[in-house]
């Protein structure tokens, strides 16, 4: 097999080099379209592809017409150099990472697809039912949905990765639990369980990701701050779950005094890493920020009250106005928790929409403080035109000795 392999591809290099239909070298990072080179109909993209990363494409013929969207990826080839990785993503939702020095080459048929890694590191994210068959030297995997990593040295060494999904590894046969390596070692094969730390590992030295959030940190801490926001913006374009970009494009957005941006970008970066967050100082910071906002944002309501009480009510909302103590003041401190009760059982039923009751709170205070003589009554119905509600909820609690 590792004979077979070796042939193809030089075969294949001669072939493309003469005849590609399509050829693509991705700039230092880029996000683009892969094009086929007849019709120029769209038929995938690459993400962050750093320089070096190329693809290779004779499917097409002369006159053809392609019959899917992701046929150009039928016996393309991609190639990564020392200096480069690539993200592709596929019509289908598939994702496959490419390493340093990696070379692949993608087929598809219907939902079975087929990989052949001669040589470097790969990562594939398989969605839906789809199932990859990866040819190595070495032998061949099966996988189905979920998300692996496989490397390729040599001829007599392979490690497979399965985080989570199963996976059945051929020459010799074995099957892998998710949650394990595979190490393939002059045909004989072992297994050892995946951690957090080989784990970080494998994204490091194979994803894009990696070397982009270290030329914007690099940015950002030699104060380039339009280099750094640029890139930690196509870092969470492309991954998403990228916690440190989203702390940093918070931190720029909190310079420029952008307090919506910092409230958005610190709410991920605390749902993705509650504990840094915490050692940050971001929790207390997002407080303090998302009090400022909804104290502005009420100034703004209560100063121009005219306006937004003549705005028509939003349909299905409902206001939960502070419930009254008309007992003895050392009770008061219950008023919060009988409303809070109030509006979680109204959460919950269909189609209503309660209305924030923090927000309620300070606009009531604002038109306390701006507007004195106001009885009680008036000053809720008031608040309850501002915001917008089409439906009031009142009442009061008396505490007998």
């Amino acid at each position: 097999m590792a004979k077979q392999l070796r042939t193809t591809l030089g075969c294949l290099f001669l072939l493309q080099a003469s005849s590609a239909l399509a050829l693509s070298t991705a700039p230092d990072v880029a996000s683009y379209s892969i094009k086929n080179a007849i019709s120029g109909k769209s038929i995938g993209s690459t993400q962050s592809c750093l320089k070096g990363t190329t693809m290779y494409s004779s499917t097409a013929k002369q006159g053809q017409k392609l019959a899917s969207t992701d046929s150009i990826f039928n016996n393309a080839i991609f190639a990564t150099n020392q200096d480069s990785r690539c993200l592709l993503k596929l019509k289908n939702g598939d994702k496959i990472t490419l390493g340093n020095n990696t070379t692949i080459k993608i087929n598809q048929s219907g939902n079975n697809h087929t990989l052949t890694l001669w040589s470097g590191s790969v990562i594939t994210n398989i969605t839906k039912k789809h199932k990859w068959s990866v040819l190595t030297n070495q032998g061949d995997a099966t996988l189905s949905t979920g998300k692996f990593a496989l490397k390729s040295r040599y001829q007599w060494e392979a490690d497979l990765v399965s985080y989570k999904s199963n996976a059945k590894w051929s020459s010799p046969e074995a099957s892998l639990k998710g949650g394990y390596i595979l190490k393939v070692r002059e045909g004989k094969t072992e297994q050892l369980p995946l951690n957090k730390k080989i784990k970080q590992i494998i994204q490091q030295k194979l994803s894009p990701e990696h070397p982009l959030v270290v030329e914007a940190l690099n940015n950002f801490n030699s104060n380039k701050l339009k280099q750094a926001k640029a890139s930690f913006t196509q870092v969470q374009k492309d991954f998403p779950n990228n916690a440190e970009a989203a702390y940093y494009l918070g931190a720029m957005a909190l310079k420029n005094k952008q307090n919506k941006t910092v409230v958005k970008q610190w709410e991920k970066y605390a749902k993705l890493e509650p504990k840094k967050a915490a050692e940050r100082d971001v929790i207390r910071n997002l407080t303090v920020i998302k009090n400022k906002l909804t104290n502005d944002q009420v100034k703004k309501m209560v100063n121009n009250e005219s306006f937004y009480s003549n705005e028509p009510p939003e349909p299905g909302t409902v206001a939960v106005m502070p419930f009254a103590n008309k007992g003895s003041k050392k009770y008061n401190i219950i008023s919060k928790g009988i409303t809070a009760m109030v509006i979680t059982d109204l959460s919950k039923v269909p189609g209503l929409k309660v209305l924030e009751r923090e927000k309620i709170q300070k606009i009531i205070d604002e038109i306390k403080l701006s507007q004195s003589g106001l009885v009680d009554g008036e000053t809720a119905v008031k608040a309850g035109k501002i915001m917008r509600a089409e439906k009031m909820v009142e009442g009061s609690y008396s505490i007998s000795k």
